[in-house]
């Protein structure tokens, strides 16, 4: 029952449960650490058995079919300009990045020339900067 601290099995495999954040979520009111390894295997042999090709194939079909779609509505500059928008918002600020590329076109943010001024056109949009001085003659900022 108990186990000695040189075991190297022991070792590794308290080491990986510590780091598999899934399955502590899952397993988290295991307390007893012998049931947990017993958990940690259950939870490997489940996992080998999700196909992974199937799921990242589904989920790339998902994206090809939300990109055909915008090709519908906007050119294909726009349109992987919003999809670059809408990556970068990563999971909590998707909408927000959307609204900006929506705000902020991408046929308008090609005649700015250089970065500094797109910068300051994209902050503006989002509402972070309200400098408008050496801008006036943008229409973005109007």
């Amino acid at each position: 029952m108990g186990y000695k601290c040189n075991d190297k099995l022991y070792l590794k495999l308290s080491a990986a449960i510590k780091n598999c954040n899934a399955f502590n979520m899952a397993f988290k009111n295991f307390s007893d650490l012998k049931t947990k390894i017993m958990a940690f295997f259950w939870y490997i042999e489940i996992m080998s058995f999700i196909d992974l090709t199937y799921l990242g194939n589904k989920w790339l079909e998902i994206k090809k079919q939300r990109m055909q779609n915008l090709l519908k509505i906007a050119p294909p500059d726009e349109a992987l300009y919003r999809e670059i928008m809408l990556s970068l918002g990563y999971p909590k600020n998707k909408v927000n990045f959307l609204e900006l590329a929506l705000i902020l076109p991408y046929s308008e943010i090609k005649k700015l020339k250089d970065k500094h001024t797109i910068e300051k056109a994209l902050l503006y949009r989002a509402g972070f900067i309200n400098e408008k001085t050496d801008y006036q003659k943008i229409s973005i900022f109007l």
